[in-house]
């Protein structure tokens, strides 16, 4: 986990290559990665992690369509069919926050190891776990609206 002013996320750049970055936390922090102005594609609840990418409703549109595609294929939820045929353009950052949404280090490698088989079953154990730990928060909920 990151301590003091900085954090590792990942950068996928929009020629298709990709690389770890360490990030001073400011407040411009996305749009200096990104090129200009975010927008939150989804997240990967298996790893914490957070897709954030250009917003073209942000920009104007020559603007947006003159970025480049983003060469990336995404797993599901992020892929571009489950994002309803949108195009990302330019750089895709994935970083992971903590309770307090503070961003903390996620690494190329733990980017990898997801990307190359995100159904693997230390990610469906991850999802399980939660789910359950959802569940048993609801009944407790539906416990203390008996009251």
């Amino acid at each position: 986990m990151a301590t003091g002013d900085s954090f590792v996320c990942v950068v996928l750049k929009a020629d298709g290559t990709k690389q770890e970055e360490k990030v001073a936390r400011t407040e411009s922090w996305e749009v200096e990665l990104v090129g200009g102005p975010v927008g939150i594609k989804g997240m990967y609840e298996a790893i914490d992690t957070v897709v954030i990418a250009l917003d073209p409703k942000q920009m104007e549109a020559s603007d947006a369509e003159a970025r480049p595609p983003n060469a990336h294929r995404l797993p599901p939820p992020c892929d571009q069919a489950s994002m309803e045929g949108e195009v990302i353009r330019g750089n895709i950052v994935l970083f992971r926050s903590n309770d307090e949404a503070v961003p903390v280090d996620f690494t190329l490698d733990e980017w990898d190891e997801f990307a190359a088989d995100p159904g693997a079953e230390k990610f469906a154990e991850v999802l399980r776990r939660r789910s359950e730990e959802q569940d048993e928060e609801d009944d407790d909920d539906d416990d203390d609206d008996d009251d």
